[in-house]
């Protein structure tokens, strides 16, 4: 059975939790190969989540993403191949991607795997997950654990949660490795997308956005390094870390 990563978006409003991810899946098409995505582009009756032209072959990306917590439905599908009916070139071929986090029903992928024509490619959480490590955009979930297994060496009976999960923050993605004691989750680290152990300032800000949109994770110990007792400058690591943002953006 294939293995299974959730991704949670931590925005609390509704419109901004939308363009949130919209804006994070950019990274999923640059790693299929497109250039930078536009979002939330306006057409004539309509608004297209995300709209890529590919790096090196003639054709285009538009993108639907979606972000609820149920399972998305044939009508949803229905309607999005009216949207790339409408906006087929003949000399641009149009690729659809139906993004859907919390995956499809089984009557909707039954139904598209019998479309005869304008076919979806259709992606859970998970298959984003596994585009975005295949493109380099994320490190495996692995190299995750095993720079997060550096953080709790120190703690005796603590055991690695192999249900790991990604969050989708303003700040970029980052994993989130949790470790338990015995059935119970106790201990949590916070590791971005390029393998950087996120500044404890920063992994705080993250744990209170996860808080506001009902997460847990401020009830678990969370691993990442305290600001250095000797008098080091945390200011300096968050502007970095913030840099590094800006330039990935």
């Amino acid at each position: 059975m294939p293995e299974r990563t959730s991704i949670h978006i931590l925005e609390t409003e509704n419109n901004r939790r939308g363009d949130l991810f919209a804006r994070l899946m950019a990274d999923l098409f640059i790693a299929l190969g497109y250039e930078p995505p536009r979002v939330n582009v306006q057409q004539p009756g309509r608004e297209l989540d995300l709209v890529a032209v590919h790096r090196l072959e003639r054709r285009r990306a538009i993108a639907e993403c979606k972000a609820t917590e149920r399972p998305v439905g044939g009508a949803d599908l229905n309607k999005f191949v009216g949207v790339l009916d409408a906006e087929h070139e003949d000399d641009r071929p149009v690729a659809g991607y139906f993004i859907s986090l919390a995956g499809f029903t089984e009557t909707a992928v039954e139904q598209e795997r019998r479309r005869p024509r304008t076919r979806i490619v259709m992606l859970d959480a998970s298959q984003v997950v596994t585009q975005l490590i295949d493109g380099r955009i994320l490190i495996p979930k692995d190299h995750a654990t095993e720079l997060a297994g550096r953080m709790c060496a120190s703690f005796e009976h603590v055991d690695l949660d192999p249900d790991i999960e990604m969050l989708a923050h303003e700040r970029g993605w980052i994993w989130v490795v949790y470790y338990k004691r015995g059935m119970v989750r106790t201990h949590v680290a916070l590791v971005r997308s390029d393998g950087e152990i996120l500044p404890r300032a920063i992994a705080d800000e993250v744990i209170v956005a996860d808080r506001d949109c009902g997460g847990v994770l401020h009830t678990l110990h969370c691993l990442n390094p305290e600001p250095r007792s000797d008098g080091g400058d945390v200011d300096e690591a968050i502007s970095a870390y913030r840099q590094y943002i800006a330039g990935s953006s």
